[in-house]
């Protein structure tokens, strides 16, 4: 058997334009089934949205509290006064504290003024003043303002709502001058004792502190404040009965 041969097509072959055409056909038909290709776009990728930028708030001031000093600067007593208002601030620095601002406020030209003005400046302590009768004064007015007294006195009587007293009483300073003579061997006391309110507190204070150490009161003199007076009541005393030990009792 004769195999069979494969036949080709037979005919002219193109010349170099139509394979020119047959090319550009060709191209024609890749690029209109490229067209008919269904693209697959990628999927966006989505951006973090940038944070928001920190506001920063600067820390909230501390308040400080405002406390005034009632302490003579001028006067007879500016040296005392001065002596006070230096200790406070001393030891204010010495606590390290810093919420606390002390303002000194001058007694010496009127105790309700000063205490009007540390008022009206928003303290809410009052640290003095130092002498029983301006306590008297500035007590009401601190007291209108709800402010609290810290009183230098040492007179009981000026104590009391909302005014209390920081230096010893006149029982407590009696009493301890009273144990010391008699510790050294005193058995007879005198009272040098000054006139008003303060001195009749110090003559029941001398009074109860002798009775209580076992002594005996032998004489006790009063005087107006004065150094005049003070000199003619000692003089009185020395002329009077004999003692071992003399009390004098001023504030």
């Amino acid at each position: 058997m004769m195999a069979e041969q494969a036949m080709r097509p037979q005919g002219p072959r193109p010349n170099g334009a139509g394979r020119t055409a047959l090319r550009a056909g060709v191209l024609g038909l890749a690029v209109l089934a490229s067209a008919c290709v269904t693209r697959r776009e990628r999927p966006s990728e989505r951006l973090p949205e940038p944070e928001a930028p920190r506001v920063e708030r600067p820390a909230p001031t501390p308040e400080r509290n405002r406390v005034a000093v009632l302490a003579p600067l001028t006067g007879p007593n500016a040296g005392v006064g001065t002596s006070i208002a230096n200790a406070a601030n001393l030891a204010l620095l010495d606590s390290g504290e810093t919420g606390i601002r002390l303002t000194v406020y001058d007694t010496g030209t009127g105790a309700a003024a000063a205490a009007n003005a540390a008022l009206a400046d928003g303290n809410r302590l009052f640290l003095g003043p130092l002498l029983a009768e301006d306590v008297r004064a500035v007590a009401p007015i601190a007291r209108r303002g709800g402010v609290p007294v810290l009183a230098f006195s040492n007179d009981v009587g000026v104590a009391g709502d909302g005014t209390f007293i920081m230096g010893f009483t006149p029982d407590q300073s009696i009493a301890r001058s009273v144990r010391h003579a008699r510790d050294k061997g005193a058995t007879r006391f005198a009272g040098l004792i000054p006139e008003g309110t303060y001195g009749e507190r110090a003559s029941g204070a001398l009074t109860r502190a002798v009775e209580r150490a076992g002594g005996r009161l032998a004489a006790v003199r009063t005087f107006e404040r004065g150094t005049a007076s003070l000199t003619a009541a000692a003089r009185a005393l020395n002329g009077g009965a004999p003692f071992d030990a003399v009390v004098i009792a001023d504030n």
